[in-house]
């Protein structure tokens, strides 16, 4: 009998754990949102490379820095389309901050 409550005490303590996309912070996504669009950038901007090892890089770069395989960016993408608002304000935070880089780059010509 002892057993069955500390059974039940220890499965009842622990917190559900959902998918890793459903815990991302906005500022998370601004980032992430931010560097898939530079890397959709640099592989539509280069010409004579292979366009396969480059987006293979850019994806072992994006899933050092946050943790997630392009399986889980893609639902944590369509997690955020699910919430219009949030998505919203993530994607203009994305544009201000996409808007002072661009601003910064062009002071310095």
């Amino acid at each position: 009998m002892k057993w069955y409550l500390f059974l039940f005490l220890f499965l009842g303590c622990q917190s559900p754990e959902g998918p890793v996309y459903e815990q991302l912070s906005d500022s998370t996504y601004v980032n992430l949102i931010i560097d898939m669009s530079i890397a959709d950038v640099a592989v539509n901007r280069e010409a004579n490379v292979n366009l396969d090892s480059l987006r293979h890089a850019l994806m072992e770069t994006m899933q050092s820095n946050y943790h997630l395989d392009s399986l889980q960016i893609s639902q944590a993408i369509d997690y955020l389309s699910e919430d219009l608002p949030r998505m919203k304000r993530i994607y203009e935070r994305v544009s201000e901050q996409l808007n002072l880089r661009i601003d910064s780059l062009s002071m310095r010509k």
